[in-house]
């Protein structure tokens, strides 16, 4: 799995210009329950340097705060305790916890932080639960991996790409190599996770699945490359049959798209052929109507005597003419040609 957006996540806390300038800069809020039970969620956040955490002093929006943004305070609110855990150096994360359940609506969050004389104010949205009217699709791109797609649906709801990584392999397990969310095929069409999916199961599921890929997929790894350099290494069949079912269906996919393009490039060879065999015919047909010069008629003139056939000299050969001669020479090249193409086919 690539470490791409954890990288990126990293980079942007690290190079913000917010930072730089002494400003706390809010992540994105992720929500870690299930509908039905009590809410939990976190927010990273990103601190200036050398500012000590025990200096930051956390508040969720009051009344009046909401009446100025023109919203409504939900009653879940007063339900949220607030902790705020050290993630780094210039790094933390917001921890929400509620007494009482969230049922799957929608609610708006006003945070506020105090720090020395400023005040730093964030608005995050808990997305509402959406029954979708069908199942939806997505085509991975080429080459495109299970988290970059998971970061293209990422904006759907208040979960995290991890767990939508974890939803869509458990929905989509024919669309991976060797039963492992590391081996995206490219090119397949994934249906994308129902939100009652998508929360099906928590924090603790989701990322033990995905460690246990990838110690899968780097065991797997480190397996294969000894029998690669041994050839007399016994030969390790795997015992998962649906992914060999997979692998043999994809070589005979491959098999069947290389057999159409042979056989385009027959078509187009024996197409060649036809037109050199055509080019010989017509340079024998012209070959054959050039006159032939008479090499024995001075001898034939000196032996009957006759004085006017013996002053004669002798006239040299025709010589070819300009276009026979290029047409001899291009014959010549596009048989070097196929000859090539026919050893490396061979």
């Amino acid at each position: 799995m690539r470490l791409r957006p954890l990288l990126l996540l990293l980079g942007w806390l690290g190079l913000s210009p917010g930072l730089h300038a002494g400003e706390i800069v809010f992540g994105e809020l992720v929500v870690h329950s299930s509908p039905g039970q009590n809410l939990r969620a976190s927010i990273p956040i990103g601190l200036p340097a050398g500012l000590p955490l025990a200096t930051l002093r956390l508040s969720l929006g009051d009344a009046e705060s909401y009446r100025q943004q023109g919203l409504d305070r939900p009653a879940l609110l007063d339900s949220i305790q607030l902790a705020l855990l050290a993630r780094g150096e210039q790094r933390a994360r917001i921890q929400l916890f509620a007494s009482s359940p969230w049922q799957g609506e929608a609610v708006n969050l006003l945070l506020q932080i105090e720090y020395g004389d400023q005040v730093r104010q964030g608005q995050f949205m808990i997305q509402p639960i959406q029954a979708s009217s069908g199942p939806e699709y997505i085509r991975v791109r080429q080459d495109e991996t299970l988290d970059s797609v998971a970061l293209r649906l990422g904006e759907r709801h208040s979960r995290s790409y991890l767990h939508m990584m974890y939803a869509l392999y458990q929905a989509n397990p024919q669309a991976f190599f060797r039963d492992n969310m590391n081996n995206l095929r490219s090119g397949v069409q994934l249906r994308i996770p129902s939100t009652e999916e998508l929360y099906r199961f928590d924090d603790a599921e989701a990322f033990a699945a995905i460690r246990a890929h990838q110690t899968r997929k780097q065991a797997a790894e480190r397996s294969t490359s000894p029998a690669l350099a041994q050839p007399n290494a016994p030969l390790r069949i795997d015992s998962d049959t649906r992914g060999m079912r997979a692998d043999l269906q994809q070589l005979s996919e491959d098999e069947a798209r290389f057999a159409e393009q042979n056989r385009a490039l027959r078509e187009q060879l024996l197409a060649m052929e036809s037109r050199v065999q055509r080019l010989g015919n017509a340079l024998l047909d012209d070959l054959g109507e050039m006159p032939v010069t008479d090499m024995d008629a001075p001898q034939q003139a000196h032996q009957s005597g006759d004085p006017a056939n013996t002053a004669s000299p002798r006239k040299p050969p025709a010589a070819l003419p300009n276009g026979l001669m290029l047409s001899l020479i291009l014959g010549v090249i596009i048989s070097g040609i196929l000859m090539q193409r026919r050893l490396r086919s061979a």
